[in-house]
């Protein structure tokens, strides 16, 4: 849910960077988005570093089959849907 969260505040920040009511695209267009910018070795050295992190940190999270199994799961939204909106008028006692 961070990870969502964090890739639609960068969408909003590429799409507030359009001006409609001028018609013009601001100077700060694409640069959420940007993956890396080497201006220097400095530079390159860090992404790498970065990269490298995140490429470690993905190889030693946790199994997310779980939870990939109650988002699509039929029968948990079902019960999800009668907890929110019950239909006797009993909201969350169950």
């Amino acid at each position: 849910m961070i990870s969502a969260g964090y890739i639609i505040h960068l969408l909003l920040d590429e799409l507030y960077s359009v001006d409609l009511e001028n018609r013009r695209v601001k100077k700060s267009v694409g640069t959420a988005f940007k993956f890396f910018s080497v201006s220097s070795n400095i530079d390159a050295i860090k992404y790498i570093f970065i990269y490298f992190i995140l490429i470690a940190l993905y190889m030693y999270a946790p199994d997310s089959s779980m939870v990939k199994q109650a988002l699509f799961n039929h029968n948990a939204w079902l019960n999800f849907k009668d907890v929110l909106l019950p239909y006797d008028g009993k909201w969350f006692i169950h």
